[in-house]
């Protein structure tokens, strides 16, 4: 059986920042579950940003592109809801 340097260890520790971040990704799900459970949208345009985090501010450009992407795909649901 292979021992694992201490070095290794704490390099599979995250940080107090990423367990921030990560529990504040859960409260967001929970809340806007709540929230679209209780007064349920027309349409729902999810943009595909699955290695996006809560702090990506850096990465705006991106989401905004994936965003109007999004909205594109669901272009045809958008005008039938619209009509």
């Amino acid at each position: 059986m292979e021992k694992k340097s201490k070095t290794e260890d704490r390099t599979a520790i995250p940080s107090i920042f990423e367990v921030f971040s990560t529990s504040l990704d859960v409260v967001e799900m929970r809340v806007a579950r709540s929230r679209l459970s209780g007064d349920p949208a027309d349409v729902l345009v999810t943009p595909l940003l699955p290695d996006f985090a809560t702090m990506d501010y850096h990465r705006a450009q991106e989401a905004i592109e994936e965003g109007r992407a999004a909205v594109e795909r669901m272009g045809p649901l958008l005008d039938q809801v619209v009509s």
